[in-house]
């Protein structure tokens, strides 16, 4: 996943948001790490401030991760023609085309 020299601004922005979209899951578990270490140690600190407040800030991490990965998933199917960049979610195949839900006649 190198740039070469005839690649397009679109191709760059698509590795760009590969590179983001690869960083993301492993800021998103250390996050989650931190925040149950910050649970544990409010626990064992019978209520200490500063504890609540490390998990109030592991919360926030999580929120905006999460809400960054949204953003350049919408930003990408919006302006890239729906291209997935590795290490995104799956955008195609979650849901056959033919599902129509319970009880409905297939087509």
């Amino acid at each position: 996943m190198g740039i070469s020299q005839g690649t397009t601004f679109a191709g760059l922005i698509n590795i760009v948001i590969g590179y983001i979209n690869q960083i993301i899951p492993v800021l998103l578990v250390l996050a989650i790490v931190l925040l149950f270490i910050g649970i544990i140690r409010y626990i064992h600190s019978s209520g200490k401030k500063s504890y609540r407040n490390s998990i109030l800030w592991s919360l926030v991490v999580i929120f905006v991760l999460v809400s960054v990965w949204g953003l350049l998933r919408i930003l990408t199917n919006t302006f890239l023609g729906g291209n997935a960049s590795p290490g995104g979610a799956p955008t195609q195949g979650v849901v056959p085309n033919s599902f129509q839900g319970v009880g409905a006649q297939p087509y």
